[in-house]
């Protein structure tokens, strides 16, 4: 069962993109999806502290990822 907690952005694309080779790939595909799902992005967006550029999600960003991808 996956845990709803704080991950940086590496962290979260490999529990996505597990079987990705490198790492820089794993995250470009986990941004990728997030970026196409724009539902999930309107609600990032309402984050005060959010940026696209973050390297971290606190466990309420994460929570929100995960309602929108399912989870990893």
């Amino acid at each position: 069962m996956f845990e709803i907690r704080s991950y940086t952005k590496l962290e979260l694309a490999r529990k996505y993109w597990p079987d990705t080779p490198r790492d820089e790939s794993a995250v470009e595909l986990f941004r990728r999806d997030v970026r196409r799902c724009r539902d999930l992005m309107g609600e990032l967006r309402k984050f005060p502290n959010y940026n696209v550029n973050d390297k971290h999600y606190p466990a309420a960003q994460v929570a929100v990822i995960v309602d929108y991808l399912g989870e990893p």
